[in-house]
């Protein structure tokens, strides 16, 4: 080579010698199937089944996910498709749902009720069982561990696992308002502004008159509830005085409150799920 200069090596190829491309690492084998669907039992609303790839995998216990509102929903999606991942891996049977008009499911936003939340929940349930499922448990997150409660006491075989659960609907709903700046809006009966979703009047109005849930009157059904926390321990001391099973889960950041910092899983509190679910 003129110069006495060295072959030009570039992407680990040698001068004059044509090698074959590097073949990228298979994925792991999948072992969990995920079913996508409309259930059209009423408004179509969307539901993905998680599952072992061999129905030999389960032991017919099903998990249905309820998820939170507004921005919170939109946050924190992926992390309940990795927790219902994990779910069927550990062969249980997770089914995700979005209310009516959120996510994938039929409708706008603004007509969404708190009616139609826990009717889609039900739905989700019912469908679960038209599978046939020995066991259905109940997983809620913010708005969707009140559903869960709620629902608690209908199922007498299941279990609930709740993560930092809404307990008190009509200050949730002052607390999305105040932050919005929307109060003056609200007497017009049109759509107001909550996180950027159009949310209807019909919708503020049964979370101001919801009930609270009282923790000491879940009380004689503690042996099937967990509620799982990390933002703060006022939801723990509650449960603790009522009797009930509740964690601080130490170093969860994907909650809203840590914006900058969304991880889409968490291993000590799935780890903490699955095993309540489980009933470890």
């Amino acid at each position: 080579m003129a110069g006495g200069g060295l072959p030009n090596l570039r992407d680990g190829a040698s001068a004059g010698v044509d090698q074959a491309p590097v073949p990228a690492p298979a994925p792991p084998a999948s072992t969990h199937v995920e079913d996508e669907l409309f259930l059209d039992d009423g408004p179509p609303i969307f539901v993905t089944r998680h599952h072992a790839a061999s129905d030999a995998g389960g032991d017919g216990t099903f998990a249905v996910l309820a998820p939170p509102l507004f921005e919170e929903q939109a946050r924190t999606r992926k992390v309940l498709v990795n927790l219902a991942r994990d779910l069927a891996d550990a062969g249980i049977d997770a089914v995700r749902f979005d209310y009516p008009g959120t996510g994938l499911s039929e409708g706008a936003s603004d007509e969404l009720t708190l009616a139609a939340a826990a009717a889609a929940f039900d739905r989700a349930i019912g469908y679960c069982q038209r599978l046939g499922a020995a066991r259905i448990h109940l997983f809620g997150f913010r708005l969707g561990g009140y559903l869960a409660l709620s629902a608690l006491p209908r199922l007498p075989a299941a279990r609930a696992v709740v993560w930092e659960p809404i307990l008190d609907l009509a200050g949730y709903r002052d607390e999305l308002v105040r932050l919005e700046r929307a109060t003056q809006r609200l007497a017009d009966g049109e759509p107001v502004g909550i996180d950027g979703n159009p949310v209807g009047a019909a919708l503020l109005a049964e979370l101001a008159t919801a009930p609270a849930i009282d923790l000491a009157q879940l009380a004689p059904l503690r042996d099937r509830i967990t509620l799982l926390c990390w933002d703060g321990r006022a939801i723990q001391d509650a449960a603790i005085r009522a009797g009930l099973a509740a964690t601080v889960v130490p170093d969860v950041r994907f909650s809203w409150r840590h914006i900058r910092v969304l991880e889409p899983r968490s291993p000590a509190l799935f780890r903490a799920t699955i095993q309540a679910v489980k009933g470890a």
